[in-house]
């Protein structure tokens, strides 16, 4: 499985590749080529879970997301993407 950090995804993506990636995303849209429900959203105390599954070509991916507004000593908000391939359901990357 691929597992790219922040700086790696920096250093190695392009401005050029991800508008690309985005008229490829629209194009998905506008043909309806995707299913995207909306997100679940958990709350623990003042914390809170986003969890955004979607489908799209070859891949499922789960975008999961927290947010911790009391949290001084790291980000208020990370998160990470896992891609799944639909036809083996093997993890193929994740994305932080």
């Amino acid at each position: 499985m691929l597992v790219l950090d922040e700086k790696t995804m920096l250093e190695t993506v392009s401005m050029k590749d991800v508008m690309e990636a985005m008229v490829r995303a629209y194009r998905l849209y506008e043909n309806k080529q995707y299913e995207m429900p909306l997100r679940t959203q958990l709350q623990d105390n003042e914390n809170t879970f986003l969890l955004m599954p979607s489908i799209a070509h070859q891949s499922f991916s789960l975008k999961i997301v927290s947010v911790f507004l009391g949290n001084q000593q790291h980000p208020v908000t990370q998160g990470m993407v896992i891609l799944i391939d639909r036809q083996t359901g093997s993890a193929k990357a994740l994305l932080k």
